[in-house]
């Protein structure tokens, strides 16, 4: 056992035989303490209450009736209520090697992660608000975050609230990240999380969403959006996940390459034609154009054929869309007349806005695995091709 095992009893002396091995304390509250422990060659939490009072033993028989009944793969697993181990009356927990959510957002990780970070954040409480549950102390300290795949693991239901469990609270909430009705002991609903939520979000996104989080964190619960879904929502309409973003800004980029080229061409040729040459000059773009365009979306709608999920359509169409600069190159030479510049942009924007819609709807028409249903081992197997960046490929 090591030097962290000799520990005083909470209680009378008892005959220990859980099985649990090599208590390490490795974190420590007001209201409970949590050790790593051993057995069977697999690692566990055991969670204690700070003192054997009956008011925190109820506490943590509370948090035990609340949690056994909780399955989600963004929800750490609660196992058992065990009276005799090495460390007194404790919940078993699932052990998750991983770093707080702080801790994780200081590795400065890329905006796709974060976005999937925040999505399981609000799959797992949305899964909590429908289930009755209230946690009341959404905070990054009880946000894990997996080492193996990056994945949110939510803890401590220590203060949550039911429909069941409804009285009056010990206060040992984050008030950082409480919601105003939280901190003046008024009674609670799903809002109060949203509150919290939104700060988390601010955390995790930056200021890209400063209107959603601002109408999460309303200081009155009634101007805040009344369940996570809504917020899901207004997220996904704020950025479209890649494609909305990608495009505007292949738009913007195509009309200063357009720019760009008028300045070049300038330097070296003028060019003035009559109106047949004018005309045999668009036919000549137009028809490259229309060729590299269709390319790339006849292409793109290819390989969404064998794609059965939304999130891998997306991830193809945004690098389907990294060639549409590539246009640019049949025509850049062609010309130094301002207007016909201006005409080849709104052209191939028209030609290419026909063929984003058809594909969009092809992916939106799509599931999401994320909500189809899928093991937890396929559904990391997912996140983690996502992470990366990598194609889709089945999960074997």
């Amino acid at each position: 056992m090591s030097e962290n095992s000799q520990l005083l009893p909470m209680c009378a002396p008892v005959s220990y035989d859980s099985g649990y091995a090599d208590p390490v304390l490795i974190a420590e509250s007001s209201i409970s303490r949590l050790y790593k422990v051993s057995k069977a060659g697999k690692y566990f939490i055991l969670k204690t209450a700070c003192d054997d009072s009956g008011l925190m033993m109820a506490m943590m028989r509370r948090e035990y009736d609340i949690s056994i009944g909780l399955d989600h793969p963004h929800i750490a697993n609660v196992f058992t209520f065990e009276e005799n181990t090495v460390v007194g009356p404790c919940i078993v927990m699932e052990y998750v090697d991983g770093r707080n959510l702080a801790e994780f957002l200081r590795e400065n990780p890329s905006m796709s992660s974060r976005r999937r970070i925040a999505g399981q954040l609000m799959d797992a409480v949305g899964y909590l608000h429908r289930k009755g549950v209230i946690h009341n102390d959404l905070k990054p300290e009880n946000i894990l975050i997996s080492r193996t795949d990056n994945s949110v693991k939510l803890l401590d239901f220590g203060l949550s609230d039911t429909d069941a469990y409804y009285l009056a609270r010990t206060m040992g909430c984050t008030a950082e990240y409480a919601s105003p009705e939280l901190l003046r002991h008024e009674s609670v609903d799903s809002r109060s999380d949203i509150y919290s939520l939104g700060l988390l979000l601010k955390d995790i996104l930056g200021t890209r969403y400063s209107r959603i989080i601002k109408r999460c964190t309303e200081q009155n619960r009634d101007d805040r959006y009344a369940d996570v879904d809504q917020v899901i929502k207004a997220i996904s309409h704020r950025y479209r996940p890649v494609y909305a973003a990608l495009a505007v800004a292949c738009l913007v980029f195509l009309i200063w390459m357009a720019g760009n080229v008028v300045d070049e061409i300038s330097e070296f040729r003028e060019f003035k034609t009559a109106e047949k040459e004018r005309q045999e000059l668009c036919d000549s773009v137009y028809a490259a154009i229309d060729s590299q365009v269709h390319a790339i979306y006849v292409g793109l709608e290819e390989r969404l054929k064998s794609i059965p999920y939304m999130e891998f359509g997306f991830q193809e169409m945004a690098t389907a869309m990294k060639r549409l600069p590539a246009i640019w190159d049949s025509f850049q030479d062609a010309t130094s007349d301002q207007q016909l510049i201006s005409g080849f942009v709104s052209y191939c924007t028209t030609i290419q806005q026909q063929y984003y819609e058809r594909v969009i709807k092809t992916i939106e028409a799509k599931p999401s695995y994320a909500r189809s249903g899928l093991s937890l081992e396929e559904i990391q197997f997912y996140n983690g091709l996502i992470a990366k960046e990598e194609t889709y490929r089945p999960f074997k």
